[in-house]
């Protein structure tokens, strides 16, 4: 799955299955990514402002200066998650 450089604004990937999938520079603003499994998925440069990532899988995902502001960080298996 290649979404680079796509406009997913208010996109619904609710409980989707996207392992390793690419969204480098992607604009994730305000997405619906609760439940969903991106392990190893690439978020380098993408903006995730106010995206929902309650309980998404993200082990192993890569977010290099990825724009995380007013985004639902409860999430599970990466260091930026937070606890509930």
């Amino acid at each position: 799955n290649t979404f680079v450089g796509a406009n997913l604004e208010n996109a619904n990937f609710k409980n989707a299955e996207l392992w390793f999938a690419d969204f480098r520079g992607a604009n994730l603003t305000n997405a619906n990514l609760s439940g969903a499994d991106l392990r190893h998925a690439y978020f380098d440069n993408a903006d995730l402002s106010n995206a929902n990532l309650d309980g998404a899988n993200l082990e192993g995902a890569i977010l290099d200066n990825a724009i995380l502001t007013g985004a639902n960080l409860k999430c599970i298996n990466h260091p930026i998650c937070e606890s509930g």
